[in-house]
């Protein structure tokens, strides 16, 4: 009886092979290397301790090289999970506000992050992270006929309302129009010249729908329709012509529709509006926002060799403002002026890397997309020796072969860790501690 060369093999050793030294079968389809203890298939040099050449299929897993196919060491779904992860510090010197899943601005106190939504779908949009901003309306509910407002031409009275508040209350105002076209106006309030401010509050009709104008100092704000069956914040922005401005509110063109309800003035130095800051006599300011991860909490997830930074995010600034606001920095707190890893918005309004190591700046690029308010954003960036790309919505950003890596050692969220904060939404934040391939790093910002 015949016997194959298979057949022979297991009793001849006793149903086990030892082989020492390195195996290579079929040129590279199956590679072992004694050196490193690497096995690679259709690799035939591994550069981990399984490195596969192509897809795998694991029973019911599937795993294709045009998707990440290994487990991030950091994964902040700011989103979903509406938390903050505890090796984050987070620190904000005052109260701040935020909308809740169904809608209600709610108050979140000193130290405590905001986890937003929007007011309309019930939508988690992630952590809110804003900048200084202050409200220069001492009243900021308080629309009193003749105290606060004065009425221009007589033709408007104010009246408390029970209708429920944005922020849950019943302390509402209703403003009831007499003849013409109403007009509210605040006088004297102290600005800089010159300097953008937003003017801003929310508004709903009693019935039907109503068209209401903005205005700062007559500098021709735009109209805009509000609704009976929510609240719609309506704000002006306009750069201030004297340190003395006033500011009007005016319901136009009324026919039958001559009533309307507002909450919640607000006047900030800013080309958009922000959270809403509550007064009550004086002008508030709300604080900076930081979320910092560095030192013991950083170092266990992050490789200083390579990685693929992955983010989220939904910006509130328009294009053109707010320059340096940062998505998050990498850096070394000994020294993160001259090492760090940062995703900025430029003078133009455009996202891009900056990147700078041991002093040296490298280049910089950017993707040809123009951003826009409350739009959602998803960017990729490797980092490696040598080796630097960034994607942002499937459009690849960056590309750089000189980057000569430095240690780093801290992690800022929505800002740097000296400010420039992002004036947005960080939806997710995730770190592969391998360099994806550009197909890899493409696919996942689409």
């Amino acid at each position: 009886m015949s016997q194959t060369k298979a057949q022979l093999l297991g009793p001849l050793v006793a149903d086990d092979i030892a082989i020492n030294g390195g195996l290579n079968l079929d040129n590279g389809t199956l590679k072992v290397d004694p050196a490193t203890n690497r096995v690679g298939i259709n690799n035939a040099n591994p550069t981990k301790t399984l490195d596969v050449g192509g897809d795998v299929n694991l029973t019911d897993l599937y795993y294709t090289t045009e998707y990440p196919n290994i487990r991030p060491s950091l994964d902040l779904a700011f989103a979903y999970t509406k938390e903050l992860d505890s090796r984050i510090t987070f620190t904000r010197s005052s109260t701040a506000t935020f909308v809740d899943s169904r809608g209600i601005i709610r108050t979140a106190a000193i130290d405590t992050p905001r986890f937003d939504h929007d007011p309309v779908t019930g939508e988690s949009l992630g952590l809110l992270i804003e900048g200084s901003r202050t409200n220069l309306i001492t009243l900021s509910n308080n629309f009193t006929e003749g105290t606060y407002w004065t009425d221009i031409g007589n033709r408007w009275s104010s009246s408390l309302h029970s209708d429920v508040a944005p922020d849950g209350s019943t302390s509402v105002w209703k403003i009831t129009r007499t003849s013409g076209d109403t007009l509210l106006r605040k006088s004297g309030v102290s600005v800089s010249s010159g300097t953008t401010y937003t003017f801003s509050a929310y508004f709903k009709s009693i019935s039907g729908s109503t068209a209401i104008n903005m205005d700062i100092s007559d500098l021709n704000g735009g109209t805009q329709t509000i609704y009976t069956d929510r609240w719609t914040r309506i704000s002006f922005t306009a750069a201030a012509p004297s340190s003395s401005i006033y500011l009007d509110i005016g319901l136009e063109n009324a026919v039958g529709n001559d009533e309307y309800l507002i909450w919640g003035a607000q006047l900030e130095a800013g080309s958009f509006a922000t959270s809403y800051i509550p007064t009550s006599g004086s002008s508030v300011t709300r604080s900076s926002e930081f979320a910092i991860m560095s030192d013991t909490a950083f170092t266990p997830w992050y490789n200083q060799s390579e990685g693929t930074v992955y983010a989220e995010f939904n910006p509130k600034l328009f294009v053109g403002s707010d320059d340096g606001s940062r998505l998050f920095r990498i850096y070394n707190t000994s020294n993160s002026g001259n090492n760090r890893i940062d995703y900025v918005v430029t003078s133009t309004g455009i996202y891009q890397p900056y990147l700078m190591f041991s002093g040296v700046q490298y280049s910089s690029g950017n993707a040809s997309i123009t951003f826009q308010k409350n739009i959602n954003y998803k960017i990729s960036l490797s980092i490696k020796q040598n080796d630097f790309v960034g994607y942002i919505n499937g459009s690849q950003s960056l590309v750089d072969n000189t980057v000569t890596l430095s240690t780093l050692n801290a992690l800022s969220l929505g800002c740097s860790d000296q400010g420039s904060q992002l004036q947005g939404h960080l939806k997710r934040f995730i770190y592969y501690p391998r360099r994806l391939n550009n197909t890899q790093m493409q696919n996942i910002t689409l």
